[in-house]
């Protein structure tokens, strides 16, 4: 999903969190909960720089295909960045464990990747098996992979099922705020 309906899905987790746990003075403020999810949730998509990163040291650094440092560097050497480990629900729940030791800031971050990848079920699907390529979701999102950001970016806005989630959640988020 686009930068926008992961905001407008953090605030909304956040409101109902807020709500439903009754957030004590003392925790951090809501404006610094809601910027640490936020960034989680938008920083994971950095790793789409790591495919680029890996195809270029595989395929200029004459590095041995039989080589440890070949068979790290062609995990990540893939068509697109939610392939990657990173992208990955049981990757992320090894850090789940954080979560217990009740640490507002540790939550916040690990919710908004959790956000991240929920949403990225709508649009594209998450792999869910690091042996295989294989993606679970909706998948309203139809497009090919390996292709250009500007391609990718002229599928999300033409497709009506992904206009309307975004649309639903600002709206939401905006009756929420004004509420």
């Amino acid at each position: 999903m686009f930068t926008t309906a992961h905001l407008t899905f953090a605030f909304i987790l956040l409101y109902i969190l807020q709500y439903l746990l009754h957030l004590a003075a003392g925790l951090p403020s809501v404006p610094m909960i809601l910027f640490l999810y936020y960034a989680s949730a938008t920083l994971i998509d950095g790793d789409i720089i790591l495919p680029k990163i890996a195809s270029y040291l595989i395929s200029y650094r004459n590095i041995h295909k039989d080589s440890i440092i070949f068979k790290v560097f062609s995990v990540f050497s893939v068509s697109n960045h939610r392939l990657l480990p990173t992208h990955m629900p049981i990757y992320w729940l090894l850090f789940s464990p954080l979560i217990l030791l009740g640490n507002p800031i540790l939550s916040s971050i690990l919710l908004g990747i959790y956000g991240h990848l929920f949403l990225d079920t709508i649009d594209y699907g998450l792999r869910l098996n690091p042996r295989n390529y294989k993606t679970y979701g909706l998948k309203l999102l139809k497009v090919e992979d390996g292709k250009s950001l500007s391609y990718y970016l002229r599928r999300y806005f033409k497709s009506i099922p992904i206009l309307a989630i975004e649309l639903g959640l600002g709206i939401f988020s905006l009756f929420l705020l004004l509420y």
